[in-house]
């Protein structure tokens, strides 16, 4: 049966479309999942002589509650060196009488704070300085007033890819397990992006990171003029994506993704913790490297000239009886679908958090409008990211 000039158009840009889409799950989501099973297999059981000492960093504003829920937990990880330094910003509720009751009940943990309305510079940034200054050991693992370790091998598991080349260990992180729509909706769009993160950077070279589970060496800090820092001193965010894009090289980055690495955050108001990060992030991701950001719309772009133009010729097809056709382009769209579906379910068994198969099937096109419109958000209120401005 002949066909027309556009059918023809249309099934070629579905098949260019559908190989790229393939392409990148397979080279890139697939290395997540191919990672996670050869850790697993890894030991954890080194002896307490070869476990550096460790500097745990958190930055904690207004997180009274949060940290008497979760310093016990983190306190009790099963570690023999380690020490924790909370640094407190300003905060005004009850942080300062936690962090006091908590210093007297533990050897292992520290608290200084920030004490001027400092105009010039990031708080975020300020804090991870004074914190590192303040640090004994050599390694440093920054996470949240808000987060808590998903088993006490925790710090095991994020220091054993220190060797003589690593300089930065980049750890998973996920959102507490609630139910409801929008909530599940947020926990699959950070699984999503943690895999996409890691994806690109076990295949390519990091290109940003979370601190709210990341270590790194102490010296990054502090070495060649401060350029952890120096290009991003003039906005507030950046303290952890920013901060790995300026340090990172092709060896000296790791990532750790087990089920005992896994930091899980504890958000009392969730939807609203997941849109403030991911607005900053929209902002900080303009000052990321061209690669990642090309990697993101041309993933973006072929989703939609796979998924539509498929969906236009199968529905051609059916109208004109073609049942070949129909058949060509249905199977190229399901077959599309159950490998995101399969792959996003395997990883999330493979790390023994909440199992998604269903998600990625009724959320794979929209991501891409909610990336679109936290862009929007944050190109429009760009000035409030600007240290000094309001």
């Amino acid at each position: 049966m002949g066909y027309s000039i556009i059918i023809l158009s249309l099934a070629a840009v579905v098949v260019a479309a559908w190989l790229i889409q393939m392409i990148l799950l397979l080279v890139v989501n697939r290395r997540v999942l191919s990672h996670i099973k050869s850790e697993k297999k890894d030991s954890l059981a080194l002896a307490a002589e070869d476990k550096p000492g460790v500097s745990v960093l958190i930055y904690a504003h207004n997180q009274g509650d949060s940290l008497m829920r979760n310093l016990p937990v983190l306190l009790d990880n099963d570690y023999p060196d380690f020490e924790v330094i909370v640094i407190d910003d300003m905060s005004c509720d009850d942080t300062q009488n936690v962090l006091t009751i908590m210093e007297q009940r533990s050897e292992h943990f520290f608290h200084t704070k920030i004490t001027d309305k400092v105009r010039t510079m990031s708080h975020r940034k300020l804090a991870l300085l004074l914190g590192v200054k303040a640090a004994h050991h050599d390694i440093i693992v920054t996470t949240k007033a808000q987060c808590i370790p998903a088993t006490k091998d925790w710090l095991s598991s994020m220091v054993r890819n220190m060797d003589d080349r690593t300089e930065i260990v980049l750890g998973p992180m996920v959102f507490e397990s609630r139910r409801g729509i929008v909530a599940r909706f947020c926990q699959y769009d950070l699984l999503q992006r943690m895999i996409s993160l890691f994806g690109i950077t076990l295949s390519f070279r990091a290109f940003a990171g979370w601190g709210d589970n990341m270590a790194f060496r102490k010296h990054l800090l502090f070495d060649d003029n401060n350029k952890a820092f120096s290009s991003h001193l003039d906005i507030h965010p950046g303290d952890d994506d920013l901060f790995v894009a300026a340090m990172a090289r092709r060896r000296n980055v790791k990532v750790e993704c087990t089920p005992e690495s896994i930091i899980v955050k504890q958000e009392d108001q969730l939807t609203k913790a997941w849109s403030k990060d991911r607005v900053t992030r929209a902002f900080t991701a303009k000052r990321y490297a061209m690669f990642p950001k090309l990697i993101k719309v041309l993933d973006y772009a072929t989703r939609y000239l796979c998924v539509l133009p498929g969906l236009a010729i199968a529905i051609y097809a059916g109208l004109s009886f073609d049942w070949i056709l129909m058949s060509s382009a249905l199977a190229l769209l399901v077959l599309r679908v159950l490998t995101i579906a399969t792959l996003t379910y395997l990883t999330t068994k493979e790390l023994g958090v909440r199992r998604y198969f269903y998600s990625p099937i009724c959320y794979d096109l929209l991501i891409p409008v909610v990336d679109l419109v936290f862009w929007i958000r944050a190109t429009l209120g760009q000035r409030t990211f600007y240290v000094g401005r309001v």
